[in-house]
């Protein structure tokens, strides 16, 4: 036998920073590759341990995709931001629908296919 190799602890190497960009962009960890130096450094200066700084990036990256994840769906509703503008399209809609609604009852009302008016009910009136 060889020597005394014991392999059993971790392997560590140091990452340049176009190779951890690179992870963060293949493993799509945008909010994670924002805050990675920031909360780095922040870790060691309080000295916080490897479990501690990786569960901190985590939640933040878990919360970063839920804001980004609102963002978008807020965007995608086509809110009206401008109370004015929002308004007018109300009133503009509401007027729309009325109009719509007598065209439906005009036609109704001229269509070969009308439905008979109901009989009168045998209910006599007091």
């Amino acid at each position: 036998m060889k020597g005394n190799t014991d392999n059993s602890g971790p392997q560590t190497r140091s990452l340049s920073e176009a190779e951890r960009e690179a992870l963060f962009k293949r493993l799509h960890l945008a909010h994670m590759r924002r805050i990675y130096q920031d909360v780095a450094v922040q870790a060691e200066k309080e000295g916080w341990s490897y479990a501690d700084f990786l569960t901190l990036l985590l939640a933040e990256e878990v919360a970063g995709r839920k804001q980004t994840r609102l963002q978008r769906l807020t965007r995608s509703a086509h809110f009206i931001a401008h109370s004015g503008l929002r308004g007018a399209i109300g009133r503009f809609l509401d007027r729309e629908r009325r109009e719509v609604e007598a065209w439906i009852a005009l036609g109704n009302d001229k269509s070969q296919f009308r439905q008979p008016p109901p009989p009168p009910s045998d209910v006599e009136q007091a």
